[in-house]
Order: C-alpha cells, then sequence, then structure tokens
C-alpha cells in the first residue's frame, strides 16, 4: 500500500525538531489535569440530574445542548490561537472550566446544569484548540502521528482515575464535595502555564490574499476546506464516544451492572498501549491504516454495549472503545494538521473540536430520547451505524486526496 503520509516531510519543520521537550511535556502535564478534572465530573453530572428530578431524555438534551451552545464560540478559538496567542486561550478555557465546577455547587433544578455543561465546553474547546496547536507547532512535521498520539494519551492517564475519584467522592461525601474538588483543581493548575512558552509565528506557505474585513469574511476564514473529512468523520465519531461516556453510568445502575468504573479505567489502559503503538506506526505506514481499523473497532464497542448485561461484556466494550475512539479520535486531528496549510492549524483544529461538539450533542440527544421511546439497545445501535458513516466519511477523504497527504 502507497504510504498516505508522504508529504507530511514537506511542511517547515520547526528549529527545535525534539518532540519531547520542555514545551511538550509542560503542556502533557497541563492537559492531564485539565481533562482529569473534566472526568472527575463527567460521569456524576447524569447522576446529579437525576438526583435532583430529572430523567434520562432530560440527561440528554441538558448535556447535548450544550454541544451546539459551546460550539458558537469555536470559530472564534481558532483565531485566537493563530492570531491572538495560544496560551492566552488556554487560560481562558481554564478559568470557564473552573467557573463550570463551582457553579454546580448552587444548582439545584435539572435546567440550570445546561450553564455549566455551556461553561465546560467553553472551557475544552478553547483551551483543546490551543494545545493541540501547540503541540502540532511543537513537533516536526515527519513525526506529527508520534506526537499527537503520545500527547492524547494524557486524556487517558486522566480516564483512568478521574470516573474512580469522582465516583468515591460522590460515595463518601455527596455531590457538592465532587464539584467543590473539582474545581479548586483546576484554579490551581492554571499556575502551570507560566513556564510554557508561546510557539513562534510562522510564516505562511503561500503569499496570503488580502483579507476582507467584516464578521461574515472572519467567520468564513474559519472555514479549512483541507480539514472536512476529518472535520465530518469527527462529527460521526464523537456521537458515538460522548454519548457512551455519559450514559454508561446510568446504563450499569439500570442494568444492575456493579464495579463500573473499571470502564473507565480499562478504557484508558487500552488507549495508553494503542496510541503509544499507533502514532508510529501511522507516521511509517500511513494514518488510513491506523484509522479504518478504529473506526470498525468503534462500531463493534456500540453493539457491545447494546448487549452489555454483564461485567464481562462491558469490559470488552470498554477494550473496543479505547482502540476506536482512542486511536481514531488523534488520527483525525493528525490527518487535519497534514492536509491544512501551517497557517492554518489553529482554525483546523477548532473545526474538529467544533465537529466534536455538534457530533456529541446530537449523540446524547439521540441516546437519551431513543432510550425514553423505546431502550438503550436500540439507542446504541444506531451509535454503531455513526460508527460506519464516520468510516465511509474516512474512505471518501482519502480518496480524493488520491491516497496520499499530497496538496490539493
Amino acid at each position: 500500500m502507497e504510504k498516505d503520509n508522504r508529504d507530511v516531510s514537506k511542511a517547515a519543520l520547526p528549529e527545535n525538531t525534539k518532540v519531547y521537550n520542555k514545551n511538550f511535556i509542560l503542556l502533557f502535564i497541563l492537559e492531564f489535569t485539565i481533562f482529569l478534572v473534566f472526568y472527575i465530573i463527567l460521569p456524576i453530572i447524569p447522576l446529579y440530574i437525576l438526583h435532583i428530578g430529572g430523567n434520562e431524555a432530560m440527561v440528554g438534551w441538558i448535556i447535548g445542548l450544550a454541544g451546539p451552545i459551546g460550539a458558537i464560540g469555536v470559530p472564534l478559538y481558532g483565531i485566537m490561537v493563530d492570531k491572538w496567542s495560544a496560551k492566552k486561550t488556554i487560560a481562558v478555557g481554564m478559568v470557564a472550566s473552573t467557573a463550570s465546577a463551582f457553579v454546580l455547587t448552587i444548582i439545584q433544578t435539572p435546567w440550570p446544569v445546561l450553564i455549566s455543561a455551556v461553561l465546560r465546553r467553553i472551557g475544552t474547546g478553547a483551551s483543546g484548540t490551543a494545545t493541540r496547536t501547540m503541540v502540532i507547532s511543537n513537533a516536526p512535521g515527519n513525526r506529527r502521528g508520534e506526537a499527537m498520539t503520545n500527547f492524547a494519551t494524557s486524556h487517558n492517564f486522566a480516564i483512568a482515575i478521574g470516573p474512580s475519584i469522582g465516583i468515591a467522592l460522590l460515595a463518601t461525601d455527596g455531590f457538592r464535595t465532587v464539584f467543590i474538588v473539582a474545581g479548586t483543581l483546576m484554579f490551581a493548575s492554571i499556575s502551570l502555564l507560566f513556564p510554557i512558552s508561546s510557539p513562534k509565528r510562522r510564516t505562511p506557505t503561500a503569499a496570503p490574499a488580502t483579507e476582507a474585513s467584516g464578521f461574515f469574511s472572519q467567520i468564513k476564514s474559519t472555514f479549512v476546506k483541507e480539514a472536512w473529512a476529518p472535520a465530518a468523520a469527527t462529527f460521526f465519531l464523537s456521537a458515538a464516544y460522548l454519548s457512551t461516556i455519559t450514559f454508561i453510568s446510568v446504563i450499569c445502575e439500570q442494568r444492575e451492572i456493579e464495579n463500573y468504573s473499571m470502564f473507565f479505567t480499562v478504557y484508558a489502559a487500552v488507549v495508553i498501549i494503542g496510541r503509544l503503538l499507533t502514532g508510529k506506526l501511522s507516521d511509517r505506514y500511513g494514518r488510513a491504516v491506523i484509522l479504518y481499523p478504529s473506526l470498525i473497532l468503534g462500531a463493534i464497542c456500540m453493539l457491545l454495549i447494546a448487549q452489555a448485561f454483564s461485567f464481562v461484556i462491558l469490559i470488552l466494550a470498554s477494550v473496543a472503545l479505547g482502540f476506536g475512539f482512542g486511536t481514531g479520535n488523534p488520527m483525525l486531528q493528525t490527518i487535519a494538521a497534514d492536509w491544512a496549510p501551517e497557517e492554518k492549524h489553529g482554525r483546523a483544529m477548532s473545526m474538529l473540536l467544533g465537529s466534536f461538539s455538534f457530533g456529541s450533542a446530537l449523540g446524547t440527544i439521540m441516546i437519551g430520547e431513543l432510550s425514553r421511546l423505546a431502550n438503550f439497545q436500540v439507542a446504541f445501535n444506531v451509535m454503531a451505524v455513526m460508527m460506519i458513516m464516520a468510516l465511509i466519511i474516512s474512505i471518501v477523504g482519502f480518496n480524493t486526496r488520491k491516497s496520499g497527504l499530497e496538496n490539493s
């Protein structure tokens, strides 16, 4: 098979061609902390909504609506990174995430939880766009796959322990303690930003045309045509992923599956192993070699969850999700970086995060409504179709690029 990453070497490399330098390590620790807080809270939110009078459909709508509402600002994140400051964009995101945790301590009815969910989406959207762009800027073009997949393991170390911390705090001290601990940890972690050095501004790959002024022209400039396929695939991938992470605690409580926090731990362990292996392989043999099997395994995961009435099936589903979303998502981000001009990397990353927001909104709302109208089995069979859609779009995208990463 012809390598589908052969032209990444054409990109201008950073002066420092080391992947694992000071910036990478500090960004890794920072991303780990951000997502540790995220995963401490995430499985607790559905239970909290039910605790204060909501139902499964409300869980889906509240968490789902946060996606498109929070994504309104997504085009701005790429512009903020590309034209303002990546570090300041991360800081904005972390402040929003801190507020999202603390506001939950005063919410006593279901729908206001949407305020916290939107703030959390704004926070992870802004910080996520900036951290990924800085990692891309830090890495040499021919090692982007390795850099992005290994950086993404920060999420998995977080998910390995975050949900267990949240569930343990809930069992011993209640919801309020979970939210206070999460907010305090997020606020304290802002100090990690100070030692990180900002990347140098890149010279555009081609002389840009004079940019039109005006709001709509600026919004149009945030669309990176080279990233359409990975962004579209991310939409369907995220629909399946976040609906799984959101509803797994509710499913296991209903089906009386004990020790379900192990789902997150096993998932994280599998992803860490998978990402450490697949990053270098994608740099050597091509992105599609890793992406296609990942999306197929994601579809298998959805089918397993539909039938997960035992702990064994639940763990098999977590393994499939680990190799599915765990390797598929950073691979799509890497593909977007490979295909997009360097000066548009921030906007390309924001496109993918926007797709993630809208896709996860669709997924959680669909799961909530389908579980109300039918059951979780039907709902997750539909999610399997979403994963197949991501696979089809990816194949079309690579075929459009003629199975290579050459400039279009």
